[in-house]
Parts: structure tokens; sequence; C-alpha cells
């Protein structure tokens, strides 16, 4: 407990609240939604106007620091190149390794790792390096017309939200989440950030792929990307499945 303050030597305290835009969050993105954040309360010297202690008004409403966790599962990502959000007989994955959603979440915030549906049009993660070199050799199929309409609508903009994108185009919502996923398994549009609807939901924040690998440092090789990714991939999968990924 604060009786004096440590400047002046006055016991003339008093208590303010940081509101609004000084409000502080659980990530970057958060501040689109106010009641994920905090105010922050301030004990002052009313003599001499300085703030002696500062504390979040609910704490409960921040995630725990766990950097060595967090930095255990870029490693594990960096090594194997691919990740996958739920459980896989054949490929590691989020859940089976005892990760969360706020564990790659602050990793896609980051740009460490490169989220699509490139795998059997389920949510995957991968390395930067492993993204960059599937980059070089995917083929893709002619874009949809609804395909178009996404990507124009999302082109320069850093981060939209899933929801809001829907209901801003006037495509009819069936045919809006096949070429929303569609964008996804072709690494056209990426994760740039994520946000927690409740404790058991996360929503990301999307980009398309040529805004997030803006600040991303290319390859430095000549190597055969195709080559480089089948070695990196025969633990996990036959060769007819790899062949099928980069169609």
């Amino acid at each position: 407990m604060i009786e004096k303050c440590t400047f002046c030597g006055s016991a003339h305290l008093g208590i303010a609240y940081q509101l609004g835009n000084g409000q502080v969050y659980p990530d970057v993105y958060a501040y689109q939604y106010p009641n994920r954040g905090s105010s922050i309360e301030h004990i002052i010297c009313k003599e001499c106007g300085a703030i002696l202690m500062s504390k979040v008004v609910h704490p409960e409403r921040f995630p725990a620091a766990n950097s060595v966790k967090i930095d255990e599962l870029e490693e594990m990502i960096n090594n194997t190149g691919i990740l996958l959000c739920n459980e896989d007989k054949d490929i590691p994955s989020l859940s089976s390794l005892g990760y969360t959603m706020p564990d790659i979440i602050a990793l896609i915030q980051h740009k460490k790792v490169f989220y699509c549906k490139l795998y059997k049009k389920k949510s995957t993660y991968l390395s930067v390096d492993t993204y960059l070199h599937f980059r070089r050799i995917l083929q893709h199929q002619p874009l949809t017309e609804s395909e178009i309409i996404i990507l124009d609508f999302m082109k320069n903009k850093e981060s939209v939200d899933k929801t809001e994108l829907k209901n801003a185009l006037s495509i009819e919502k069936k045919e809006f989440d096949k070429a929303f996923d569609s964008l996804l398994e072709k690494c056209l549009i990426t994760a740039i950030g994520g946000r927690e609807i409740n404790p058991n939901w996360f929503e990301y924040l999307y980009c398309t792929s040529e805004m997030w690998k803006k600040g991303i440092e290319g390859l430095h090789t000549k190597s055969s990307s195709k080559e480089i990714l089948w070695n990196r991939f025969k633990p996990f999968m036959n060769e007819n499945q790899f062949e099928k990924m980069i169609k």
C-alpha cells in the first residue's frame, strides 16, 4: 500500500483512470473491441502530479506471458515446415502437441508462420521458409469471379474481418465461403492476426498473401524448391499426396 509520494513526500494521494483510447489490449487487433481491453488505474500524487503506481482494472482479460512456449512452437514449425491445427494421423498438430490457439496467433501476428488450407483443405501452418518455397512452385487454376471480387476488396488492406468482408460483398453466403476457402487453399490469402471471441473460440483476421509478404525477406537459394519441399515432407506423406499439394 502506497502511503506517500516517493518524489515529494506528500501523503495527499489520489486515484485516476486512463480510459478510451488509452486502454491496453491483449493483442494488436483487440482495440477494435473495447470490451476486450482494460482501462488503467493510476495512483497519483495530488501535490506534484507524479504517477506512483499503475495497474489494469481487468487483469483477467490478458493471456499469460509464456514466450518460452511460443519460442518452442516456432522452432518446432521451422524444423518440420508444417503443422496442422487439429489432430492428424501423419502430421503434427497444435492439439496433439499441447499448444493452444493463443500460441499460434502470437506467431501469426509476428509473421512467423503462414496460415492456409493447403493440406487436404485443413487449417495448416507453414514456416515462412516453407511458404516461400511453395510460392515458387504452386500451380493454380484460373480464379472464379467470386475469388477475384474477394481479392480485389482485400487488396491493400492490412487486415480484414471475414464477417465484415462477407457483409460488404454481394456474394451469396455459400458461394462466398467456397471462394474464401479456395483462396486459402491456393495460399492467396492468409491470417495476419486473431482475436478471442470467447474462451473456446478464436477468430482470424485476414490479408492477401502479397500484403503478408511485405517486409519478409526472400529466399537466398537457387536450389529446386520442389526438391527441398519433398525432402522436408517425406516423413509425413507419400509422393502422391505431395503432388496434390502443389497443384
